[in-house]
């Protein structure tokens, strides 16, 4: 734990919500696949979760922060992509999420351990990570899928 200290940024989408005690935030990101960090504001009693610790953070009064330890990841460069294809079902439960780009999908998925696969849409910009591949997916025009080789 840091004192005084806050993750600026990097906040995991939806994910804010109100806790009562600094372990409680912990206990919040530990269960949210995504969260890589957290920052506790002890005033106002809010847990941000955040995907990244980003550039290290910055002091703020009555923060508190904590993260886990750094874990390796696999590298979007190995990604096996396929145009115009959506891996259908095995979503991760509440991952999915607005992503800019289909890279900025392939990060949020290397940086979840669960993550075997995603689908990016085109369309509406939503990342779909997914567990798994099932069935091996559809044709659909827009969505374009990522997997790393086994």
């Amino acid at each position: 734990m840091k004192d005084n200290w806050d993750y600026s940024y990097n906040d995991i989408a939806g994910a804010s919500a109100a806790a009562v005690t600094y372990a409680a935030c912990c206990n919040l990101c530990a269960n949210n696949a995504f969260c890589k960090a957290f920052t506790w504001n002890k005033i106002t009693t809010m847990c941000y979760l955040k995907w990244s610790t980003g550039t290290g953070g910055a002091s703020v009064s009555g923060a508190q922060t904590g993260s886990w330890a750094p874990v390796s990841i696999p590298d979007c460069s190995a990604v096996i992509m396929q145009d115009n294809w959506d891996y259908n079902g095995n979503d991760i439960a509440g991952a999915s999420i607005t992503q800019v780009s289909y890279a900025a999908c392939c990060n949020l998925c290397a940086n979840n351990v669960a993550c075997k696969a995603f689908t990016w849409n085109k369309s509406n910009t939503m990342c779909y990570p997914k567990f798994s591949i099932g069935g091996g997916g559809a044709s659909i025009s827009v969505g374009q899928t990522g997997t790393w080789a086994s």
